[in-house]
């Protein structure tokens, strides 16, 4: 969802005030993510949205729903500042993963033997070639379990909204695959904009 094309998203990045939060959720070896990028005083004209977390998942793995966000907001970042031709500007990063936030850091390098190296090379090439600056922050998850939403800060809040969508965008993937079949859900297995190099056997990404 873009309700203005992107431009108040712009004008934060040129001004330095843009925040973007992302967060995931994974239920039986399926995983979705949700991800906003929005201005302060222009939640209504923010940029959200939801993705299916690319296979193959592990048990377990809410590591690789997190990265799931952030791919999408580094891309739609990107695309926003050629879009409205940008070279430089600023944002705020969120999400409550500390592993997924921590590839912002400087001099990070990833890991061939780390977990999900595809996703994580490819958030981190994303980063190397984004003319945003990225200030990234940790967000403790779940505060709504023991605060009401109006007490949090702007971005606790934030990452409960994605929360929610991502729990929403499980559900509904769910529901509309049992339309259909019995079968369990299955995250869909290929190719990631910028990973570099994979290895496949028959259809499985190795």
């Amino acid at each position: 969802q873009c309700p203005d094309g992107g431009s108040s998203v712009a004008t934060a990045i040129r001004h330095g005030t843009l925040r973007a939060v992302g967060d995931g959720s994974f239920k039986g070896g399926f995983g979705t993510s949700a991800f906003t990028l929005e201005e302060p005083n222009h939640c209504h004209k923010r940029i959200q949205g939801v993705n299916i977390v690319p296979g193959p998942l592990a048990e377990g793995d809410s590591h690789r729903c997190e990265l799931a966000s952030l791919y999408a907001i580094l891309l739609l970042g990107s695309t926003i500042c050629k879009t409205h031709n940008i070279q430089h500007g600023s944002a705020i990063i969120a999400c409550d993963n500390i592993a997924a936030i921590s590839i912002f850091k400087p001099g990070y390098i990833p890991d061939p033997q780390g977990a999900n190296f595809d996703l994580v090379s490819a958030v981190w090439k994303l980063l190397q070639i984004s003319p945003i600056t990225w200030d990234p922050q940790h967000v403790k998850g779940h505060q709504d379990d023991h605060l009401h939403y109006s007490n949090l800060s702007r971005l606790s809040q934030m990452n409960v909204e994605m929360d929610r969508m991502a729990k929403a965008y499980w559900r509904h993937c769910y529901i509309h695959n049992h339309l259909h079949t019995t079968q369990p859900l299955q995250p869909p297995q290929h190719a990631i904009y910028l990973e570099g190099w994979t290895l496949w056997t028959g259809d499985t990404k190795v």
